[in-house]
């Protein structure tokens, strides 16, 4: 089940809920001027990340910080070979914008939030997305949101202006999440799809939140 919006007003939007930690709230542009603005940030991001699975190891790690992920994990959630993720989670990592630490015998990889340039990049991946607008709807009132999920050409790091979620958890509220995707696009003057259920042509897709309970799993 899906549902999806695309409006081009303004909104507000709560700052923050659970895990899922959001900056810089003030001062959003109009759509138009959003989407001119979000053309220019994906310009830059595909300056400063020629590889794809780099700028989508970014996204993953970077749009939350409590975000973790492990080789294996990564390339089967990307969809890619473990060789083209391991290259470049060791070049992350050597260049200090990824830490490793040993857990279950598995090697887990997060943000260092303490490297100099961690707030900056994740504010560039945050407007890049515009994805913190469509979690903060999610949140406000969807039901028992289990994780929240990146799903089609941004989880592919491609800025088609198209926003697709997939929201799962228990007794979610599928008219609110109507109300929430079309209340994100007012705001980023994009369209939203939020899925209820991952489409079965979908592969990708980037973790964007997930319970606590369930990260320990």
């Amino acid at each position: 089940m899906w549902v999806h919006g695309s409006l081009n007003e303004r909104d507000s939007i709560p700052q923050r809920h659970g895990e899922y930690r959001l900056q810089k709230k003030l001062a959003f542009p109009k759509p138009n001027e959003y989407i001119c603005y979000s053309s220019q940030k994906f310009a830059m991001l595909e300056v400063l990340f020629t590889s794809k699975t780099r700028l989508k190891l970014l996204i993953k790690f970077f749009v939350s910080a409590s975000n973790r992920g492990y080789l294996r994990g990564i390339a089967d959630e990307f969809n890619e070979s473990t060789n083209a993720i391991r290259r470049e989670l060791n070049q992350l990592s050597e260049a200090g914008y990824l830490l490793r630490e040993q857990q279950d015998h598995k090697v887990v990889y997060r943000a260092n939030i303490h490297h100099s340039l961690f707030s900056s990049l994740q504010s560039l991946i945050h407007n890049f997305l515009g994805i913190d607008q469509v979690v903060d709807q999610v949140f406000e009132r969807a039901g028992d949101v289990r994780e929240v999920a990146l799903l089609g050409d941004y989880a592919q790091g491609i800025d088609s202006g198209h926003i697709e979620v997939l929201v799962t958890g228990g007794g979610i509220d599928s008219a609110y999440l109507l109300q929430a995707a079309e209340k994100a696009g007012k705001l980023i003057g994009k369209k939203v799809t939020v899925h209820t259920q991952q489409p079965e042509h979908v592969k990708t897709k980037i973790v964007l939140y997930k319970q606590e309970e369930d990260l320990v799993k």
